[in-house]
C-alpha cells in the first residue's frame, strides 16, 4: 500500500491515536505494506497541494478546528465533489470517524 492516507484530527495526538490503531488493523488483516508513513496529518489545507486525488478520514475533534471548512473545501476542489454532496455527517448525527 503505497497510497496516502489523509487524517483531519482535532490536534496532533489524535491523529498519532488513529494512525496507530489504523496500521495495526491493517496489519492484522493481512495488509503487511502497510506503515506509519502512509498517513498524513493535516495540519491545513495546503498538506493537499500536489496531489490530484485525495483520501482519508475525519476523527476526533476535527469539528473544533478553526480552519476545517478551508481544508472541505479543498477536498471538494481536489477530488471535484459537488457542494451539495456532503462529505461531513451532521455535526448531530453520529460521532467517531468519518471517510473521504
Amino acid at each position: 500500500m503505497n497510497e496516502k492516507i489523509f487524517v483531519v484530527a482535532g490536534n496532533v495526538d489524535q491523529f498519532k491515536a488513529y494512525s496507530n490503531k489504523r496500521a495495526k488493523e491493517l496489519w492484522e488483516q493481512g495488509e503487511t505494506s502497510i506503515s506509519l508513513s502512509n498517513f498524513v496529518y493535516v495540519n491545513g489545507p495546503e498538506v493537499f497541494r500536489g496531489f490530484n486525488q485525495v483520501h482519508g478520514v475525519f476523527t476526533g475533534t476535527y469539528r473544533d478546528r478553526p480552519d476545517i471548512r478551508d481544508i472541505v473545501r479543498e477536498i471538494r476542489r481536489i477530488n471535484g465533489i459537488h457542494p451539495s454532496q456532503m462529505i461531513i455527517p451532521d455535526m448531530y448525527i453520529g460521532t467517531g470517524v468519518s471517510v473521504i
